[in-house]
């Protein structure tokens, strides 16, 4: 018991005290911004249930032609299928090949370096011809 006294007597008072205060902003911050994130959720309910943004409903199931349960890439194209694919600018047909890519049929025992191009629906060539994608 006598040498924890000791220890306490040569604790220094503005070490303790800079902790406490470095421990009471990370709190403050914290709840600060845990408050800002409910206000937000909050005030972004408001605006769409009373209608005063428009937010479209989300998709029952996912486009035809399209798998949105792929383990790999999560949103991918069904494997060997061929669908429609269109808006009111225009309407194409999308040709599938067993990879779930739109490109031609490849083999897979092929030239030593290939390249393969991964991206988003501009890279896939949205809205072009499958020979001009």
């Amino acid at each position: 018991m006598h040498i924890l006294s000791q220890v306490d007597e040569h604790r220094d008072p503005t070490v303790t005290a800079g902790w406490r205060e470095l421990w009471f902003r990370v709190v403050v911050l914290t709840v600060s911004c845990a408050l800002m994130v409910v206000l937000f959720e909050l005030s972004v309910w408001v605006l769409v249930s009373t209608k005063s943004i428009s937010v479209p409903a989300p998709m029952a199931a996912p486009p035809a032609g399209w798998d949105s349960d792929h383990l790999v890439f999560g949103a991918w194209h069904t494997p060997s299928t061929r669908h429609t694919v269109g808006t009111a600018v225009f309407e194409v047909e999308y040709a599938i090949n067993s990879v779930g890519a739109r490109d031609v049929e490849r083999p897979q025992a092929g030239p030593p370096s290939r390249v393969v191009v991964l991206g988003d629906s501009v890279t896939e060539g949205w809205g072009s011809r499958s020979r001009s994608a």
